[in-house]
């Protein structure tokens, strides 16, 4: 399972957002506050508001807030808006070269289920459950 930067930077956004309770929140702020490169951020909040995560407000006061309350948007929904695939790694069969595994049929279904069950985890916390003392 892959979780580059790109995650990282996106639910530092997403639960700093969460606790301003719905107040617009300025790119500059949030790149500010954790350090983050404006430009990264800025393709970041894009990806998460073509998601319908985040609603972006134009003007003088224009800025960033979530796009629903904190407890309907989960972390699967964030990493799929992202691009971040849950997945996996491949194994190889003992004795095969390449690339290319191929798995006896019970550890392939063994990872399918882990995979299932990791998917289900995902979707089963939300923005709201990180931002909970």
């Amino acid at each position: 399972m892959k979780k580059p930067r790109t995650a990282d930077y996106g639910l530092l956004a997403l639960t700093y957002l969460a606790l301003q309770e719905g107040r617009v929140c300025y790119r500059n702020e949030i790149a500010r506050r954790f350090r983050i490169s404006k430009a990264m951020l800025a393709k970041i909040l894009q990806r998460l508001r073509r998601g319908g995560i985040l609603r972006s407000h134009v003007g003088v006061r224009g800025g960033y807030s979530l796009a629903r309350p904190a407890e309907s948007i989960s972390l699967a929904e964030v990493l799929a808006a992202l691009g971040v695939e849950l997945r996996m790694p491949r194994l190889i069969h003992p004795g095969q070269r390449g690339a290319q595994g191929v798995l006896p049929g019970r550890v392939s279904a063994g990872l399918r289920k882990v995979r299932k069950d990791v998917h289900r985890l995902f979707s089963d916390v939300s923005i709201a459950d990180l931002v909970q003392e």
